[in-house]
């Protein structure tokens, strides 16, 4: 990808002019272009999830299950505030850190490890697009280098649960085609967006 191509979106981003999906997913390799429709979140729900999850340059936002960084780097190009993804493919944490370094971000938002081993409350809130559900199906799967298990689906989401749970009082989280289980009850689901092609919901912890 030739280095003006990245700074030509950058630019956009900073002008606020629309950037659309194929464009930005152009920045990544061809086989994570391919799988983007189903894998990585749209332009336009990054911006609004991250307008949401970050009130100001303080904040500190989880990608959880980050893939490539899209979102983060959307984000980031989007909104103040310091976006954090985590990751546990190896070769998609490399591909995140490489882009970053190509928009002049900052790589060391990515972390290669299981969202289990993350102390998720050094965060203010956090982002989650059904990042397990490979575990259940065999369909648009991202590759095979991870063991996949029905019954690590069902674990996951219990330690989401629980560490979504024991976060602070007003802790934001957005969810884009669910994060596969049912919220804590202690969330309050605050806003419903349905005009994209999952339902984007938008939760504070009481």
């Amino acid at each position: 990808m030739p280095e003006d191509n990245f700074k030509k979106i950058k630019t956009k981003f900073a002008s606020k002019i629309t950037v659309s999906d194929s464009e930005f997913d152009s920045l990544y390799p061809k086989h994570l272009r391919e799988i983007s429709k189903y894998q990585w979140s749209p332009v336009d729900v990054i911006r609004e999830a991250a307008d949401f999850l970050s009130e100001n340059e303080n904040s500190k936002v989880l990608d959880i299950g980050s893939g490539c960084g899209k979102f983060c780097h959307v984000a980031s190009l989007s909104v103040e505030g310091k976006f954090h993804g985590v990751e546990e493919r190896i070769h998609l944490h490399e591909a995140a850190v490489r882009v970053s370094v190509k928009l002049k971000l900052d790589s060391g938002l990515f972390f290669h490890a299981n969202m289990k081993d993350i102390n998720w409350n050094l965060y203010d809130s956090f982002y989650l697009f059904n990042p397990f559900y490979e575990h259940i199906t065999n369909k648009n799967s991202i590759d095979e280098t991870i063991p996949k298990k029905v019954s690590q689906y069902f674990v996951y989401l219990e330690i989401v649960k629980r560490k979504l749970q024991s976060m602070k009082s007003k802790t934001k989280v957005v969810t884009y085609n669910s994060f596969g289980g049912k919220m804590p009850s202690s969330y309050k689901r605050v806003r419903l967006e349905k005009r994209f092609e999952s339902e984007l919901e938008f939760w504070i912890k009481d």
